[in-house]
Parts: C-alpha cells; structure tokens; sequence
C-alpha cells in the first residue's frame, strides 16, 4: 500500500474514532475536559454520537446522524454526513454537543478519508436507482486492496447488474473470508423470510479449515469472532448510507427502522427515559419512564395455549429480576395491568351489557380464554437455577444452563416451547452459550426461541421474537391450509384491561366475529388466529404497526388503525372508523353507545383536575396516541370532565422560553379542541414545588410506586394502571380518578413523609 493510498483509505475503525476526537476537540474547552465523545455505526446507517461525563457514563447527550431527513421534525439540522437530530439530553450540555458535532461535521466534509461515512445523495437518473449498485456502494468510499476493517481488507467487488452484488473482505492473519451478497429477488435464499425487497442480504463465512457457512441471522452473526461481528456491523452501515431508498434490504438482516426523534408527527413509544437517565441530574423531574414499560412488554408471554407450554427460562444475575417484576401481584412500572376482570355485566349497569350483546348480528363472537395454567412443580420437582449468585459470575455458568436444560427435557411434553432470556450478564461474562442450545435440540428437546436483548429497543426486541414465533408456527401449519376466516378481527396491541369482552360485543353488533387478541399477551395460538384473520385492528401507535406490517399482515389482511377506544368520544370514533373501513353498518349499535355513554357517564365536578409534570417532548407525547402507550390522556379524562394542567420544564438556558411554551399550549389545545388546558411552565425544584402545591388540581400522573414527591406535596399520584378502555372502562375510569382526587390522605399526611427524588 502506498502513502498516497493510505491516505486516501485508512482504517474504516479509524475514521469513527476520529470523527469522535473532532467532535470533543470543539466542546466547550470546560465540557472537553469532563466530557468524551464517541461514534458508534448502526446497521440502519445512523452515525450515532454520543456525548458523556467521564465520570457518569449514564448521564449526557446522544445525537443522530441519519442518512435521510427525518420528514415534518423542526429540529433536524442538515450536514455533509447527514440530518443531526437530538435524540436525547437536557439544557446547555446539549446546545454545546450539537454545535460540536455540527463543527466537526464542517471541518471533514471535504476530507476524502472520510467519504465512507458521507451518505450517497440519491441518483438523479431513474434506472441508476436500481442497476449499477457498486458503483454507488464504491464510489469515492472503498478501494480494493487498500481500504479495510480492522483486519479485514477489501478485495472483492462484483456484480450481475440488476441480480447480485458481491463484496468480499479477507483476514490474512486468520484466513478468514467474509462476503456480503445482495441477492435480487430471482436469487433470494428463502422466499418465506421477512421480504421488504428488492435485494436481501446474505452474509457468507469462511473460516481456515471450516469452509463456508451462511449467517442468516442475528443469532448466527452472536457466533462470530468479534472482529468479524465488527465488520458486519460496519458494512452494514455502509450499505445503509449507499443505496438509494428505492433499494431496501430485506431478509432476516432488515435492520429495524430507528425511533424517531420528538416531534409531532409519528412519534414513537420508543424514545424516552431508561433506568441510566433516572439516576441523572434531571431525575427530579421525571414522572414518565416509558422505555421501563416497553422492556415490561416483555414479560407478558403465557404459559400455556392449546398448543402446548410456553415455558421461559431467564439466564442472568439474580439482581435482574429486581428491575423485570414478574407476577399478579408485582407492579409493572404503572403500564396497562392485565386485570382478569369480570364482564361489565356483573359490574355495573347488567341491563346495557344485555342489550349489547343481544345486538349481535352474528354468532356470537369472543376472544378465547386462556386455557389454565400448568400446574407448578412440586416440592421434590424442584426447577433447577438460573439466576447466578457471585460464585456463578466468577467462575462461569454454563453447567447450571446444561442441568436446567437436561431437567426441561426430562419433564418435556408435547407441544413445548422455550423461550430464553439470555440476559446481559452471560454475554458480558464470555459463555457459549449458543454451543449449550444447539446441544439440547440436538439431544430432542423443546424448540428454543431467544428473546434477544442485543437489539435497538424493546420493541424491537418484541418484533424479533414475534418473527421466530411466527417462523415455528408457520413450521406447523400454513395460512392458506388453516383457512381464512372471513369475518374474523385480530386485536394487535390492544391493552388487556379487561376491556377485550366489550369490544367483541361492539364489533358482533357490526357482524364482525373477534376472533383473538395479539400482542402484548404472546402465545402461538392466537399468532396463528391472527394471521388468519381478514381485518386486523392494530394500535396506532408506530412501533405496533411496524410489527403488524411486517410480521403479521398477509395478502389478504386489511391493517385498519382506529383511534382507541378510550373514553366515550373515543368509543364512538372506534365504532365510526372500523365501520366505514370494513363497510359495516351500526344502526343498530349508534342508539346502544348513546345509551350506555347516558347511564354511565359520572359527573365529575369543575374542582376536580389532575396535572401532569413533563418536558417539551413529554407534553408533546401526551397529545399524541402514539407517544405514551396509546393512551390519550389529554383526551380522555377531559372527556370524562376532569381539569388538567401540564407542568412544563424549559431549561435554564433555553433560547425563546415564550415560543417554546406557545406550541407546547398549541398541541395540547389541538387535543382539547379548545383552550380548556392550563400549561404552566417550572425552571428549578423550587418552581416545581410550588406548583404542585397548587389547590386547582388533586392527584398528579406519575409511574414510581409510591412517589414521595407527590406525596410530600399533598398530592395524590395516578398512573396508565388507571385508565380503561371502552364504555364501561370510562365509567370505571372517572370512578377511580375521583374518588383519588378527593382522597384526604395526602393533605392530612402529606408533611409526614419523607422527601426523596429532589435531587437538583
């Protein structure tokens, strides 16, 4: 390799790490010394930056580069390696991280080193956008022989114009060759995989003296060597930011499409806190933490259906099950309980529930029940662990997963299934694992299924595992051979709070038969039921659709998105939608909603209100169903009467604090349908104290358990646990948020309690 070509094409590791010392070199020069920057590729193309205190790795700023425009995000700034968007942080540190990423982002633009990580504007001549692949993949960004990964260096570039790229790496210390093939739609390995086409990856292994192996999976790419995982992980980006949009990768390599960043338009569950950002300086503020709810999505898996067991097995410290509550009785971080409840018949007006489901025009339609749970083992049938105590860690854990396999395949029956948590801890501590799984299926045991944590998010997560479910099933049985049921309605991601039974009542009445609830409740049966089914009602918000579409919607499947039905206007624009999209009439069912929203309706007096605490974002979260799990709050308790603040942070040194709380108050009063909201905006603890001693509201939104803050304060808390769909759900619903609202104990005894959280 010559100087000239050196200079040209380093190290492809070495451009990140570069670009991450430029972006630290233009902090402010107080921020560079307590602050590091690093860069890390995605496999959807997006340039990571992510700036951190030293000595708090779980405090800082993280920022997109994203090789397209985020479409209708105010806060996207464009730059030669793509559109920056905040993705997360607070207050100056972020002001000063995004002018550092912006600089560094001027200073290379004309670097040719670092044309690799500059996205490829789109072809201007239509039949480029589809032929001629490596000469966008290669132009000006890889040169054979010279530019490399690690130890991998690139000495392959073919191509059948139109039907497969080849790009070829070798390691010449190990001998190990890794290609990357981009097959067309005439060569696709398997046309039963996730096909978003045109082209599918296929990423190919060969190893001195093993030959050649396929990696087809995100389990198989787990087994690499990690400067091998490295390399995949790099191509992948660099395919991302090459081929124009026209030209999606399909197969199992499809990587999930990033959350978005906070703005009004598809705004994904996905961003938000996590546990790291609890424990930061912002922590006393903070009242929502939905990444935590999203990982708890995780946890709904039932142990049996008429296929058999769903048994999950968790591999990790025994400290994880104190942040994965597990159990009836144990708080799911304030989500949608999943409350057994009893038809609202039994309950409250039975005379209306009659009337309703008398309303069928059809047989009567329903959600399976779940069939009873295996009964536990007894005394001398003992599960043997899986959770590692100190010695585990230490000296490894692989003979405890080969005992706790060999007891699952002594007890195996029929129809078993297992789904493994690997957990962080095993991956952290080095075990093969992998070797152990392959050895039990080998041996005759139940299927394993991993609910894979290496993903972006949880939802992703979710989806990953809902496509190996949906590969088993389809194993079993196809949906042509099962039978499509012509009026059938699958609920994807529909709360299980009891309001399942309501809403097969509505759609009977419409002649359509419910036929399964899907998601969050997870279980093979009712997969396969919701494949079959002609319509299925998915909730709106982005992550659930992109699992329905991708996943769960076949050629005869109508996806329809109806507002959920939280709240009496809620439930008639549920009714209203599914109707006219499935072309249904509701002559009969109009007068029953009337009536029932007469008779249930509770009054709610103009004292009673609740108030939410939140940042821009947040407040921007709750306008929106899709921000916060679904859940219209603004909407719907003003529905049910109840008045409401928001209490919005503005940093210290936000610029424009006025116009800032201006469209803050213009979402929420596009929710309202009126300025019938008060949003008031807080700086400092002192502020937020204050406020919420306010007499003009009662009880607070918050999801910590027992939230001393509020208590102190002489505020009572409610959460999403509170809040039920449907008609009856409404009436239940206004119940319980007044009877909280005028609930004496914290008034009375708020000052007794001890404060914790403030931490300024």
């Amino acid at each position: 390799m010559t100087p000239a070509a050196a200079s040209r094409s380093p190290d492809l590791l070495t451009l990140f790490r570069a670009f991450a010392r430029m972006v630290q070199a233009h902090l402010p020069q107080q921020s560079e010394a307590s602050f590091e920057a690093t860069a890390l590729p995605l496999p959807s193309g997006v340039l990571r930056v992510r700036v951190a205190r030293r000595a708090d790795a779980g405090s800082g700023v993280t920022l997109d580069l994203r090789p397209e425009s985020p479409p209708e995000v105010p806060t996207v700034e464009s730059t030669a390696f793509g559109a920056l968007v905040v993705r997360e942080g607070n207050g100056s540190e972020v002001l000063a991280a995004r002018a550092a990423v912006a600089e560094a982002c001027a200073r290379l633009a004309a670097d040719p080193r670092f044309a690799p990580l500059r996205p490829v504007p789109p072809s201007s001549t239509p039949d480029d956008r589809r032929h001629h692949m490596m000469d966008t993949i290669l132009a000006r960004r890889l040169e054979i022989g010279v530019s490399r990964c690690g130890s991998f260096v690139f000495d392959q570039a073919d191509e059948d114009i139109g039907r497969q790229c080849r790009l070829g790496f070798q390691d010449a210390t190990t001998g190990t060759r890794m290609t990357f093939l981009l097959l067309g739609p005439a060569l696709h390995r398997d046309d039963a995989q996730l096909d978003a086409g045109p082209f599918q990856l296929v990423v190919v292994q060969d190893a001195h003296g093993a030959g050649a192996a396929e990696l087809r999976d995100e389990p198989a790419l787990a087994t690499l060597p990690g400067p091998a995982q490295t390399l995949v992980q790099v191509v992948r980006f660099l395919l991302a930011r090459s081929l124009d949009s026209t030209v999606v990768l399909g197969g199992p390599w499809l990587p999930a499409a990033p959350p978005p960043p906070p703005g009004l338009r598809d705004l994904g569950s996905t961003d938000g806190l996590n546990a790291s950002t609890m424990a930061a300086d912002g922590a006393w503020r903070r009242f929502f933490v939905p990444f935590e709810a999203e990982r708890d999505l995780l946890r709904d898996i039932r142990e049996r259906d008429s296929w058999g067991r769903i048994r999950f097995l968790m591999h990790g410290e025994l400290e994880c099950c104190h942040i994965q509550p597990r159990g009836e009785d144990r708080v799911h971080y304030h989500r949608p309980l999943r409350r057994p409840l009893p038809h609202p018949g039994t309950r409250e007006h039975p005379d209306l529930w009659t009337m309703l489901v008398a309303a069928d025009s059809t047989a009567p339609g329903s959600v399976p029940p779940t069939p009873p749970l295996s009964p536990a083992p007894g005394f001398d049938d003992v599960e043997p662990p899986l959770l590692m105590d100190d010695r585990e860690v230490i000296l490894g854990a692989t003979e405890m997963l080969e005992a706790r396999l060999r007891w699952e395949r002594e007890r195996a029956q029929d129809g078993d299934v297992l789904i493994f948590n690997e957990t962080c801890v095993p991956r952290i501590m080095g075990e093969d694992l992998h070797r152990v799984k392959r050895a039990h299926v080998a041996l005759g045991g139940a299927p394993l299924v991993d609910l894979d944590i290496a993903q972006q998010g949880p939802f992703e997560t979710l989806a990953k595992l809902v496509r190996e479910m949906r590969d088993m099933v389809l194993a079993r049985t196809t949906v042509a051979q099962a039978g499509i049921v012509e009026d059938g309605v699958a609920l994807v991601g529909y709360p299980d709070d009891g309001s399942h039974q309501e809403l097969t009542a509505l759609l009977a009445a419409m002649g359509l038969r419910c036929t399964t609830a899907f998601l969050p409740s997870l279980g093979r049966e009712s997969l396969m039921e919701t494949l079959r089914a002609r319509y299925v009602l998915c909730h709106p918000g982005s992550a659930w659709r992109r699992i329905v579409a991708a996943l769960l919607a076949g050629e005869h499947t109508r996806v329809l998105t109806p507002p959920l039905p939280y709240g009496f206007a809620g439930v008639r624009g549920f009714v209203k939608a599914v109707a006219q999209e499935t072309g249904r009439p509701t002559d009969t069912l109009d007068p029953l909603v009337a009536r029932a929203q007469e008779a249930l309706r509770v009054d709610v007096p103009p004292t009673l209100g609740v108030a939410y605490v939140t940042d821009v974002a947040e407040a921007r979260r709750l306008a929106l169903a899709d921000g916060n799990f679904g859940i219209p709050a603004l909407s719907f308790l003003g529905d049910l009467g109840f008045s409401q603040t928001v209490l919005v942070h503005i940093p210290p040194d936000a610029a424009a604090p006025d116009d800032v709380l201006e469209s803050v108050r213009r979402d929420v009063d596009d929710v309202a349908g009126a300025a019938r909201i008060s949003v008031r905006p807080f700086r400092t603890v002192e502020d937020l104290r204050r406020l919420l001693g306010d007499a003009s509201f009662q009880a607070v939104y918050s999801q910590m358990t027992f939230d001393r803050r509020l208590y102190a304060c002489g505020k009572a808390a409610f959460s999403m646990a509170d809040l039920e769909c449907g008609l009856w759900g409404a009436h239940r619903t206004a119940r319980r948020l007044a009877d909280r609202c005028r609930w004496s104990g914290p008034g009375r005894w708020g000052a007794y309690v001890r404060e914790k959280g403030w931490n300024a």
